[in-house]
Formats: C-alpha cells, structure tokens, sequence
C-alpha cells in the first residue's frame, strides 16, 4: 500500500467517503477541517485560493495524514491487508502509521512538527518547486546551458522521463522558463 506525498491533495477530497463514514475521520483541528473541506467556491480566484491554503505545507501534510489513515481503516475493515507499506515523501508517515511503527494518534503531531521543521529550515524564501517531463540527463543539460546549474537543482527522480526541480523562487522562474522555452 503506497501512501501519496506532498503534491496529491485537492480541497475536498474524499468528502463523500466522510459523508458516507463520518466515523472514518479522526479528531482534527477546525482549521484543518475548514481548509481541506472549504465551503463551494463559485469562481476561479476562490477555488484557486482554496488550494492554495490546502498546499501550505502545514495544512497540506496533516490533510494527507487524515484522509491517508481514513482510506486504510476503511480497507483494513473491508479485510484488505496489504503485504507492506511505503510511502512517496510525506506519506512515509502515513506509511508508518498504517503499519504499526508509530501510534495513529502521534501522526497529526509528528505532521506539524515535520511541517515546522521544513518552513523553519526554508527561511525567508521557502523555494518552490516543478515536476517536469523530461530525463534527468536533458534537464541538466538545460540547467547547465541557463547557468543554473547547481542553484537549481533536480531534487527527485520520479519516473525515467520525469523529474523534479528545486530552488530558490525566482531562480526557479527562470529554470521554468529555461525548460519551456526547450520544450
């Protein structure tokens, strides 16, 4: 059973399955719950500002953390069981959690404390990042030719023709450009 990382959430999600099972969804701070089930939004700014509270990372890892646990509990009644648990980033936690290795109830915790420890450890600038399809050895190149090599850089190697890249916001802009402009 693989959990998701940092990247997958969406307002809302799994909001039928908590209509349907209230009961799956464990205690958690009403700030929380506001962001991940925000009222409708009616235009574009409000659905993007709605998503954009649900990518803070504060809010974006215990979101992941709550509707993770919500869907194993439900499948662990269902009688899934799966031979192991991994997670991708974040969803390490989540993973261990599910697994036994740490207590459920220590996840929302250990959720803020990772989410301080990253933003703290961010500064000023928290960086950003971008998912890009293309190999790892084509988006070097494209960094190296925009002289940006080193100042960003590929943080993840998601798939053989996917990667991330990371760094300092705007030098990040420019890597976004860089890369587009190369296709």
């Amino acid at each position: 059973m693989l959990f998701p990382g940092q990247g997958s959430q969406r307002p809302g999600m799994l909001a039928d399955l908590f209509v349907a099972l209230p009961e799956l969804l464990p205690p958690a701070d009403p700030a929380l719950l506001s962001t991940l089930f925000p009222p409708d939004a009616f235009t574009p700014d409000a659905t993007r500002a709605a998503a954009d509270r649900l990518r803070d990372t504060r809010m974006a890892q215990p979101a992941l953390g709550v509707t993770g646990l919500a869907v194993h509990d439900l499948l662990t009644r269902l009688e899934v069981h799966p031979d192991m648990y991994a997670g991708h980033s974040y969803g390490e936690l989540v993973a261990l959690a599910a697994a036994g290795a740490i207590d459920p109830a220590d996840l929302l915790p250990l959720s803020a404390a990772r989410a301080d420890a990253i933003l703290s450890a961010a500064g000023d600038d928290p960086g950003a990042m971008a998912a890009v399809t293309a190999d790892y050895a084509r988006v070097q190149d494209i960094l190296s030719s925009a002289m940006l090599s080193g100042r960003v850089v590929v943080a993840n190697h998601n798939a053989p023709s996917q990667v991330v890249v990371s760094g300092p916001t705007a030098l990040l802009a420019e890597a976004v450009v860089a890369l587009r402009a190369a296709g």
